[in-house]
């Protein structure tokens, strides 16, 4: 490939995404206050979003199939149809079960994405580990600094406009996938383009020949229990302090301006050997954040557990990625994407049924240390295969 036209690719693939990501979240730092304005409980909304992840369990594989068969480029612009379609339904229904229709929507929208250009780009550089750390702190920044402005603002835009602001998210849905229809070109698979669906299932069986791998995918798997329960319920734990929902903005803020800090300490250490430390600073420092009631500690705690969090994270996903043959790169990214999902919606069934009888912090306190215990025992089975 003319590596001139393939940076140029990155180039726009990178704006484009810019453009896709400042669009979606700019509702996120509101959004459990638009759901709770539109009169839903917190058990309506584990229940709205587990919607998310089912969409994602139905469809994330077979969206990789797809990818591996079709062009990442056409998979993308799909994924960019659907989230329009899932945004305008929550800008003008407060039905619930049209809700969780659009929550189903956009994690349809979320698993095509997740196996799209990205995946384009990680395919080219054949399991060079070098390349595709480097691409991922990229991506990783791209993906941050889009989060950083869009979710910033989000809470100032929605104070003026309420649910007008999805009016504003449409439009740059719209403007990110022109760029990638008129400017980025074609991609080619070469090769790839024999592939047949029996192929690629037979390929995937290199997870159970593979333990290392089978064992990431596990722990990445497990990982959902924190990812979801702060990305979800994050503005429910900053409610429970007494924090004023005004400030949401800014604490979205300060959340990928850790991230981005984070994408720096990652890029310049090796991570792959302190599994446990991680482990263990996320569980403590994330139970503590559920029990402090002192504003300023709990600001302090919140760092110090979003920094391993966001590099615990990274590195997960970098080790499954440098052991996936190219060829079947989207394929078997989306059936991790699809274990994820399935960890994630039995998560969020579980705190919209256990809801009822404990409360809040209890549930939250409870997942953590079964995160804790089952990641240090699949680490420690880890280890003990390299060893061997």
């Amino acid at each position: 490939m003319n590596l001139e036209i393939f940076h140029r690719q990155k180039i726009i693939y990178f704006i484009s995404f810019f453009l896709y990501n400042f669009a979606r979240v700019l509702p996120h730092a509101v959004l459990t206050v638009i759901l709770l304005n539109k009169g839903m409980t917190v058990g309506n909304i584990a229940i709205i979003q587990s919607f998310f992840m089912l969409a994602g369990i139905l469809f994330e594989f077979p969206s990789g199939v797809l990818t591996d068969l079709w062009l990442e480029k056409y998979v993308y612009i799909i994924s960019l149809f659907l989230l329009f379609i899932s945004y305008y339904i929550i800008l003008l229904s407060s039905d619930f079960y049209l809700l969780c229709l659009s929550w189903f929507i956009y994690g349809i929208s979320n698993a095509t994405m997740n196996s799209s250009l990205e995946m384009y780009f990680l395919r080219t550089y054949q399991n060079d580990s070098y390349k595709i750390k480097k691409f991922n702190i990229q991506f990783n920044n791209v993906n941050l600094y889009s989060t950083l402005v869009g979710g910033g603002i989000g809470s100032f835009i929605y104070e003026f406009s309420g649910n007008g602001i999805y009016y504003i998210s449409i439009v740059f849905i719209i403007i990110s996938a022109l760029m990638i229809i008129l400017f980025f070109g074609k991609t080619t698979k070469g090769k790839q383009s024999e592939s047949s669906i029996s192929s690629i299932m037979k390929d995937i069986k290199i997870i159970y020949q593979n333990q290392q791998l089978l064992l990431n995918i596990i722990l990445m798997a497990i990982f959902q229990i924190i990812i979801q329960i702060f990305f979800q319920f994050w503005q429910v734990i900053f409610l429970n302090i007494n924090f004023d929902k005004k400030y949401f903005g800014i604490f979205y803020i300060l959340f990928q301006l850790v991230a981005i800090g984070a994408n720096y300490i990652f890029k310049k250490f090796n991570w792959n050997k302190s599994y446990y430390l991680l482990i263990l600073l996320i569980s403590i420092t994330f139970i503590l954040i559920n029990l402090l009631s002192n504003q300023s500690m709990f600001m302090f705690v919140l760092i110090l557990f979003l920094l391993p969090f966001n590099i615990y994270s990274n590195q997960v996903i970098v080790d499954i990625q440098k052991l996936v043959p190219g060829k079947i790169m989207s394929s078997l990214m989306s059936f991790v994407g699809t274990l994820c999902s399935i960890s994630s919606i039995i998560i969020l069934w579980g705190i919209g049924v256990f809801d009822k009888v404990f409360s809040f912090k209890q549930i939250v306190v409870i997942l953590i240390l079964l995160f804790m215990i089952f990641s240090i025992v699949i680490v420690r089975i880890i280890t003990n295969k390299k060893i061997d």
